[in-house]
């Protein structure tokens, strides 16, 4: 584990440690284990575009994780982290608003695996000081006061496992304030042009050959039914009166 620390709130010392890869839990689960006893908060994070990683992490690692997490108590912070995909397009292209669901984790699975592991689930589309900063911080510095609400209180002897005074999620609300957006001047022309060559992930019509089944391209029903009374037809059905 790499280690870090730091002091908060004046005189609080935070001591952080970081695991490098999940496959410490195969080559050496009591030491693992071990830093997991002795933990206040547990972050678990992982990168929408690995979805092979994320699915490994929930068939593999989380049931393993689960019955430890519900006896220890210990408050849990699943953390989804997209990144941009390209330098080019719109301002937001990160995985949580615009992807291939076929190579990417969706938002549906990410909040199923935190209801599994009675974790708060948060979405960082953009590593800045807004999402990371102030909506992540604000989280963690929320579970932060609690636990030394809880230590505080507490009896030596009832350091672990009392399900009454287990710390629960809290509910949250999408951060208030977002992240700037680049506003750039376009044209019908352009917009259009832009909509048909990189705009692939907003398709809902498909073209395959009738007689291999090859897949030959991808269309906009919307753009299909205004140029077209065929397709207007076709796609909408006959005008009703």
């Amino acid at each position: 584990f790499m280690e870090y620390t730091s002091r908060v709130f004046g005189d609080v010392t935070v001591v952080v440690r970081d695991c490098p890869s999940w496959d410490l839990l195969d080559s050496d689960w009591a030491s693992v284990r071990k830093v997991l006893e002795q933990a206040d908060i547990l972050v678990i994070k992982y990168s929408v575009t690995d979805k092979l990683a994320f699915q490994q992490v929930r068939n593999g690692y989380a049931p393993r994780l689960r019955p430890l997490l519900r006896h220890w108590g210990v408050p849990v912070i699943l953390v989804a982290v997209g990144a941009r995909l390209n330098d080019e397009g719109p301002p937001c292209t990160c995985p949580l608003c615009a992807s291939d669901w076929s190579s990417c984790v969706p938002h549906s699975e990410g909040l199923q695996l935190s209801r599994d592991l009675g974790a708060t689930y948060l979405e960082l589309p953009s590593l800045n000081h807004v999402f990371v900063g102030r909506y992540f911080g604000s989280v963690l510095e929320y579970f932060m006061i609690q636990c030394l609400k809880h230590k505080a209180k507490e009896r030596p002897e009832k350091r672990r496992g009392n399900k009454v005074n287990e710390l629960r999620p809290p509910h949250l609300e999408q951060p208030a304030r977002l992240p700037p957006i680049r506003v750039e001047e376009s044209s019908f022309s352009q917009d259009m042009q832009w909509l048909l060559e990189r705009g692939v992930q907003f398709a809902d019509v498909a073209f395959y050959a009738g007689d291999s089944g090859k897949e030959l391209g991808w269309a906009h029903a919307a753009v299909l039914c205004a140029v077209s009374p065929y397709f207007r037809q076709l796609l909408l059905g006959p005008k009703t009166r």
